[in-house]
């Protein structure tokens, strides 16, 4: 074989290098941006999942506040209205209404997915509220066999029913924390994947442009010494 010939085969084989190269080079870079946005996708669609849960969880904590806060309001109607039977029958019916409103709403809030502070946080509300029940029966019972005396009754009960509205605002507050604790972890995260995703694309980008540049080079030479 002629050295023109084999001359010619290498500078083939060079372009065959340099294509490849390049094809390479490109299909790493798409891989790298395929992979960081479809990371960044899917780490946002958890972190918008987890914030709309969130919101409905404090929305779902909020109204049963407001439902407790009505359940103790029926208390007191019944304690200055009870003396007449007609009255006490409504309004304790009332009571329980909203009692049973809480009770479903804090089973409700069980099945959320919660941080484990939190978590604990709606079993305690719970627990305290089914303590709280009982409370106002016998609370009851004493108001009934007291002549509807509304002191002793409201006596039995007298600071706990607050100490449940202060566990509900106080389970908001760290609902919130949790979601500005989630929201800065995603934007952290987000950053170093972007800042990895671009390391990457650089490096495979310079590398190919050096070793095109050096394929290019050779082919040159090599034509040089052909022409010779």
């Amino acid at each position: 074989m002629s050295d023109s010939a084999i001359k010619a085969m290498k500078t083939i084989s060079f372009v065959n290098i340099y294509n490849r190269v390049v094809f390479l080079g490109i299909s790493l870079l798409l891989a790298a941006v395929l992979v960081a946005f479809g990371w960044q996708s899917y780490s946002s669609r958890q972190y918008e999942s987890n914030f709309n849960d969130s919101v409905h969880l404090a929305e779902k904590i909020l109204r049963t506040n407001f439902h407790f806060k009505s359940q103790v309001q029926e208390w007191k109607n019944l304690l200055l209205r009870g003396h007449n039977p007609t009255d006490e029958t409504r309004y304790w019916k009332y009571f329980m209404e909203q009692e049973r409103i809480v009770a479903d709403l804090l089973k409700g809030l069980g099945s959320s997915k919660l941080d484990t502070i939190i978590l604990g946080n709606i079993i305690n509300l719970e627990d305290k509220h089914k303590l709280l029940s009982q409370r106002y029966r016998q609370a009851y019972q004493g108001f009934r066999s007291t002549d509807f005396n509304a002191q002793t009754a409201d006596a039995t009960v007298s600071g706990v029913d607050g100490g449940l509205t202060e566990l509900l605002t106080h389970t908001v507050s760290l609902i919130h924390d949790h979601r500005e604790k989630q929201h800065k972890i995603f934007r952290q995260q987000s950053l170093r994947v972007t800042t990895i995703a671009i390391t990457i694309v650089l490096i495979i980008f310079f590398c190919t442009i050096l070793f095109v540049n050096k394929v290019m080079k050779t082919a040159v030479l090599n034509e040089r010494d052909n022409k010779h």
